[in-house]
């Protein structure tokens, strides 16, 4: 499989206040930021907007839209415009842990 080229922009996203989240619970935060962030650069190369995010990604991408602000700008210095979770997508994961 090849190797995905992420972008310095979202190798650089800060998502270190997320951890806070995964304390005490049965989640590995590096692996599923590194999913997330290998997803944000799906998402990028991605026109007909079809990448579902795994369980994992989904929290992230929940805790990250959480704070509002952080996540419109970094939204904006990726994709030039906020990205919204589909509803469907909400419907059918589990809630925030």
């Amino acid at each position: 499989m090849k190797q995905l080229n992420i972008p310095l922009v979202i190798q650089n996203l800060d998502l270190s206040f997320i951890e806070f989240f995964y304390k005490n619970k049965d989640l590995c935060f590096l692996n599923d930021v590194k999913e997330y962030k290998e997803f944000l650069t799906l998402k990028i190369m991605d026109i007909h907007d079809c990448v579902e995010p795994s369980e994992n990604v989904l929290i992230i991408w929940k805790y990250h839209i959480l704070h509002t602000k952080r996540y419109q700008a970094d939204c904006d210095l990726i994709f030039g415009k906020t990205i919204f979770i589909n509803e469907k997508l909400l419907k059918k994961s589990t809630k925030l842990q």
